[in-house]
């Protein structure tokens, strides 16, 4: 991801979740790590204005996939997505979400006037 080049480990320090990165190339994986279960899922650059994907289960196969319950879903994939801008991006950034992939972009996420 942005701020490192080469195929390193960085997990993300206190106590409750934690992200643990493993660079290789244009992909990697990332690991969540709680005190209930740890699972992985990839990532990859992404072509811009993107900056990085990253491949998530769908919703009918989280619980199977994540041992988290469906109900915590979107907080865990918010967390997820708040902790690789503040781990990996120079700067600020912003998430969009849909079933199968969050995709980070730098910057601030631009006023959408449908809203």
């Amino acid at each position: 991801m942005p701020k490192s080049r080469q195929p390193t480990a960085h997990q993300t320090a206190g106590s409750g979740p934690q992200l643990s990165y493993s660079e290789g190339g244009r992909s990697g994986t990332i690991r969540y790590t709680c005190s209930e279960t740890s699972f992985d899922i990839w990532y990859e650059f992404a072509m811009p204005p993107a900056l990085v994907i990253i491949g998530i289960p769908k919703s009918k196969h989280w619980e199977a996939q994540t041992k988290i319950p469906l109900s915590q879903r979107e907080d865990t994939l918010q967390f997820i997505a708040n902790q690789v801008i503040k781990d990996k991006l120079t700067g600020e950034g912003y998430a969009l979400f849909d079933e199968q992939f969050i995709t980070l972009y730098p910057g601030r996420k631009p006023v959408d006037l449908y809203d």
